[in-house]
């Protein structure tokens, strides 16, 4: 390898060459299927079945197979309820207060933010507490990782709420306190 003046090495110049597959400037021709089926004596397999029922085999037997055995079934069950795999392993003298106080702090969190949220959405706060609550709980019992914090965002609460307002007639939030006016009834 030769140095320029700078004392760096030279930009090499030379062309490369590469296996015949690869050749930039090499002379075989691009095959179709069926010259490629010839040139290798590919043969396609023969079906006893039209093609319909061929699907329906297959997706029969995709659905048949959890109950042929309850080794099967019970990876099935696992499969839909991914809180029954990591559960059993689940490592509670070294995590629990971690995730713990980590739950604690998400929790705190989404309660304001959902009641925030629902009132942007120009709905009743309890319904942003019901929207952060249930998609969380599915989440556990369905969900793929174990860690994770799900809730709702501004966007979606503030379109909801131009649609809340476009479609219904009545105010459903008060700009009252009622918590006063119950108490100055006494």
């Amino acid at each position: 390898m030769s140095e320029d003046a700078d004392g760096g090495p030279d930009v090499y110049e030379a062309s490369y060459d590469f296996p015949p597959p690869y050749s930039v400037n090499g002379t075989r021709h691009p095959m179709n299927q069926e010259e490629f089926d010839a040139k290798y004596g590919y043969h396609r397999p023969d079906h006893r079945h039209g093609i319909v029922t061929r699907r329906c085999i297959k997706l029969t037997r995709r659905y048949w197979k959890p109950f042929t055995s309850p080794k099967n079934f019970l990876s099935t069950v696992i499969s839909f309820f991914p809180i029954l795999r990591w559960l059993p392993k689940y490592d509670w003298k070294r995590n629990l207060t971690y995730d713990f106080l980590g739950g604690l702090t998400v929790g705190v969190m989404h309660v304001p933010q959902s009641i925030a949220y629902a009132l942007l959405a120009k709905v009743p706060p309890v319904v942003g507490l019901y929207t952060s609550l249930f998609p969380a709980l599915l989440y556990m019992l369905f969900g793929t990782s174990m860690h994770n914090s799900i809730g709702s965002f501004a966007v979606v609460s503030l379109m909801a709420g131009k649609s809340v307002t476009k479609l219904c007639h009545e105010p459903l939030i008060d700009g009252d306190n009622g918590t006063l006016e119950d108490g100055l009834q006494d």
